[in-house]
């Protein structure tokens, strides 16, 4: 942007995101020595006016902020360009990733609520980069490799759905980003995959994700990598039989698959995978209550419009170790 000679705004994604600078280049000059050094002294520029900028509220909106971004960047000549420099843990509604099981929500759910919701930036016709999406600072928790991918998935979907014409995710945050804030952030949880044990383990969308009404994984690999310590604990107790029930989340009327079958369909591939790995058929019951257990937590709306974030935590198989 700045070396084609345009203006740049300065957004915070703070809790209230407001423009809060703005920096407009002098025309450039016609001899390409002196444009050359006229844009590297406006990059250093904007450089320095990027790492001043702190936050002057408390929390994170960064879809609030692309809709004030996107706004300000359709003022200038050119395509509308929007950089974003944030973990993108936001810690606001409508998309607070601090509340249970968002972070491992569907991404095409997570877009289809905030449309429905009318929480969408419109972002037609806006090229959005985006750096630093899964990175984070202390005292906010690192996220995984698998969690960093799908928080960028979940951004990808919301950006295509709010029209974006292109999306970009680059590997590496600015010299000069931003550092440091007055107001305290809401921490997220990053999960883990919880150890397998003689008592019920509940991998829920967070450490096992399926495609969507699929009993698919979505990354079989992954499956594979979070069931190996069940195959090793199941090979070290030779008596060990293990009970694997599928849940599912509430299906929206008229869509998607019945969700005792879909439920047993996601316990069966948990249960071929340690077939695979050479454990016995009859130490292995599975089956699928859909949303017929004691932990499930509500869902969806009285309009009918599926929460994310307690969807996710729906999906689950559980593992029972029987004698």
């Amino acid at each position: 942007m700045v070396r084609d000679g345009r203006s740049v705004v300065f957004v915070d994604a703070d809790g209230s995101p407001t423009v809060r600078a703005k920096f407009v280049p002098e025309t450039l000059p016609a001899n390409e020595r002196a444009r050359r050094e006229r844009v590297d002294a406006d990059i250093v520029e904007v450089s320095a006016r990027l790492g001043t900028l702190r936050a002057d509220a408390h929390e994170v909106d960064v879809i609030g902020a692309l809709l004030v971004a996107a706004r300000a960047a359709r003022t200038g000549s050119g395509t509308p360009t929007v950089l974003v420099i944030d973990s993108g843990l936001q810690t606001v509604p409508p998309l607070d990733f601090s509340q249970p099981g968002v972070l491992g929500a569907d991404p095409g759910e997570v877009a289809e609520f905030l449309r429905q919701a009318a929480a969408l930036p419109d972002l037609s016709g806006v090229a959005v980069l985006l750096a630093g999406i899964g990175s984070t600072a202390s005292p906010q928790q690192p996220l995984t490799d698998a969690q960093s991918i799908h928080l960028r998935a979940i951004y990808r979907a919301v950006l295509e759905t709010a029209g974006a014409s292109c999306i970009s995710f680059l590997n590496t945050v600015p010299d000069r980003a931003p550092t440091g804030s007055p107001f305290p952030v809401t921490l997220v949880s990053a999960p883990a995959t919880p150890a397998f044990a003689a008592t019920p383990t509940v991998l829920d969308s967070n450490t096992l994700r399926f495609l969507p009404e699929s009993e698919q994984f979505v990354n079989p690999d992954a499956a594979r990598a979070v069931l190996a310590p069940v195959v090793a604990a199941l090979r070290a107790d030779p008596g060990m039989r293990l009970q694997i029930t599928g849940t599912t989340a509430t299906g929206i009327p008229g869509h998607g698959r019945d969700r005792i079958e879909l439920s047993t369909a996601r316990a069966e591939s948990v249960r071929q995978v340690l077939l695979d790995e050479g454990i016995a058929a009859d130490r292995l019951i599975a089956r699928g209550v859909g949303t017929d257990f004691a932990e499930f937590v509500p869902d969806i709306t009285a309009d009918g419009v599926l929460l994310p974030g307690p969807a996710a935590r729906n999906r689950s198989v559980r593992l029972q170790p029987i004698s």
